[in-house]
């Protein structure tokens, strides 16, 4: 037992228990086939306590970043005593009623031993894009319960006493579309708990293990102090936010999100009471999983000097009504929270943080809105270019507009809130291993909040099919209908999220005269069937020539756009980032359209016809109402 540590020696160990847990993840990434993992970087290691506490966790995916801690909660309430928690045993698991957000998010935990000791836990956890469920991809929007969703495991022991099982690996495998993605992604999580055991054990004999151990102790312990520390510097009080989903993952129609947040002392609590009660589709979070995407705004937003583990969320409370889409009741359906309920989940909380941050002065930390609720695909599956079988997901939701700020523009097509390493995925790389072309990849045009300072534009993507004809692609996610997130004093939320098929259309004509569509309105003008989809839109038969665009989530704007510098409005013009309309609509300034350059004198009159419209049709505040 070690009652004192010299504070260089721990900075040391910390430090390098993170590096430790990087080199994990990397070991994923190198094994996996994954584009999701390699590219998207969709992939958790963490370290845990003997009773699974977590103590420290990688740079990876923010929603699996307290996920292993359940899973091994569980391991240890269930197996301890039979099959027993023996040295080189590894479980696999993948119920999101237990961790994670759905059955996509697969985990395996290792118990480390030191002489004949348990000491920690490692976990690994990554989004496996295919699990065998009614439809491809891992997030069947058609699922209306659990059982539709695919393989549920619930702690089969994949590696015995160092041994790999492949009896546990070939049942968990030949289940689903794409064997071999599935089968390289179990492996990779093996790979990485081997590489972090290893390490970690080579600490304790530089460290000592009652060092390793009492430092451990101290990363919590310093979590949480750091964290109370931060609350008591910003003022108390109660804090709300209110916004919408436009699915219930089968049926269009408004599903209410509702947090108040409030800030007393050293503590804060979240409270989502008022948010819709569970629905029959696919969208319901369990209790679990709105954890985890409550940890994802509490790091990204608020605690992002802290250090993120199990002590950092001491000092916080979460309130989730059961039988509601934010803590629903087993066996409903929750394979596409994560895009709808999850996103809100952290919009609703980050809009009730950065009003108490603006409050406490905290004004470098105030953001807008990031991407909201996501257009997350396309979702596929069906035969390759290469007559193999295939299904997934592309992840090119990791890049969206950022929120604006109190001094500037978000960010266009700069990450996504839950993955502090975003990335997008690698087109030659997707070409060359999935039947899909992409014929363009921009930022979209008026996609981005309006404000004095807008939002972060969308990332826009037209994809192709080719070299198959026996192809299913759709789409998962929200947004269609409503904006799925907020703006800040003024500011407006971004644009809503669109999607368009083009089936059967004169798309080869276009090639054979060197042309080729850039946006929603040429891709209507190729003839053929249109169809534009709701968000959450199962797979349907595409083929060789058929094309999809996909308009990604856009960040908030922040303060009036009247007061937008008109110079750097017509800056955005020049730009594409905003349209002579919206230019003329949103922030009052009239641009001669062959120069574009600011006409002043119609642009104050312009910003006034506004304002007066403004009073017209403005309705005073119902004080009561609000309370």
């Amino acid at each position: 037992m070690v009652d004192k540590i010299e504070l260089a020696q721990y900075e040391i160990y910390r430090h390098r228990l993170f590096n430790v847990l990087e080199e994990g993840r990397l070991a994923m990434k190198m094994v996996s086939g994954s584009s999701v993992v390699v590219e998207g970087g969709e992939t958790m290691c963490s370290m845990h306590n003997t009773d699974g506490t977590t103590v420290l966790v990688a740079s990876g995916i923010l929603l699996h970043a307290i996920g292993a801690q359940d899973f091994i909660f569980k391991a240890i309430e269930w197996y301890e005593q039979d099959p027993g928690i023996n040295e080189g045993d590894q479980f696999f698991f993948n119920d999101p009623y237990i961790g994670g957000q759905h059955l996509a998010d697969m985990v395996i935990i290792a118990p480390i031993f030191y002489r004949g000791k348990r000491i920690a836990w490692v976990g690994s956890i990554m989004h496996t894009p295919e699990t065998g469920g009614i439809q491809p991809g891992g997030q069947g929007v058609a699922a209306t319960e659990i059982f539709h969703e695919g393989i549920r495991i619930l702690g089969l022991k994949i590696v015995e006493g160092g041994k790999f099982r492949p009896d546990v690996f070939n049942s968990i495998v030949q289940q689903v579309r794409d064997p071999h993605l599935v089968g390289l992604d179990i492996k990779a999580k093996v790979a990485a708990n081997n590489v972090c055991r290893s390490r970690y054990l080579e600490m304790i004999e530089q460290f000592g293990i009652g060092f390793i151990e009492a430092a451990s102790r101290k990363i919590v312990t310093d979590a949480e102090q750091m964290a109370r520390e931060k609350l008591r510097g910003l003022p108390d009080g109660v804090w709300r936010s209110r916004l919408y989903l436009d699915t219930t993952g089968t049926v269009q129609r408004p599903i209410k999100i509702m947090c108040t947040m409030t800030k007393s002392g050293d503590e804060i609590c979240f409270d989502f009471t008022g948010s819709s009660p569970q629905v029959e589709g696919s969208i319901n979070s369990t209790f679990s999983a709105t954890r985890g995407s409550l940890f994802v705004v509490l790091c990204s937003q608020l605690f992002w000097d802290v250090p993120w583990n199990g002590g950092m969320m001491a000092a916080t409370k979460l309130i989730a009504p059961e039988g509601t889409v934010v803590n629903c009741r087993f066996p409903v359906a929750t394979a596409n929270a994560v895009h709808s309920v999850g996103c809100l989940i952290q919009e609703t909380a980050h809009e009730c943080i950065a009003k108490m941050l603006f409050a406490g002065g905290m004004i470098e930390d105030v953001n807008s809105a990031w991407r909201g609720s996501g257009s997350g695909g396309p979702v596929f599956g069906g035969i390759n270019q290469f007559g193999q079988r295939c299904a997934g997901i592309l992840m090119d939701s990791f890049g969206c507009g950022l929120g604006a700020t109190p001094y500037r523009d978000g960010v266009d097509t700069g990450g996504h809130m839950i993955n502090p390493s975003s990335r997008i995925s690698d087109i030659e790389k997707t070409e060359m291993n999935l039947p899909f072309l992409s014929l363009g990849r921009r930022n979209a045009m008026d996609t981005g909040g309006y404000g004095k300072y807008h939002g972060g534009m969308a990332p826009q993507n037209i994809y192709m099919i080719y070299g198959t004809d026996h192809f299913v692609a759709g789409l998962i996610g929200s947004g269609r209908r409503t904006p799925a997130n907020f703006g800040m004093f003024g500011g407006y939320p971004g644009a809503v999220h669109e999607s368009r098929y083009s089936l059967d259309s004169e798309l080869p004509k276009w090639f054979e005269r060197s042309a080729i569509p850039g946006t929603f309105e040429e891709i209507a003008e190729m003839g053929g069937t249109v169809i534009d989809p709701p968000n959450s839109f199962g797979p349907i038969p595409v083929k060789q020539y058929d094309v999809l665009i996909i308009r990604q989530g856009a960040g908030g704007g922040y303060g009036d756009p009247l007061d937008r510098d008109p110079e750097r409005v017509a800056y955005d013009v020049r730009n594409f980032s905003v349209s002579l309309e919206t230019a003329r609509k949103a922030y009052g300034v009239v641009l001669d359209p062959n120069a574009l350059e600011v006409d002043r004198i119609l642009t104050e009159k312009a910003r006034e016809e506004i304002r007066n419209e403004r009073l017209r049709n403005g309705k005073p505040v119902n004080i009561k109402g609000c309370e």
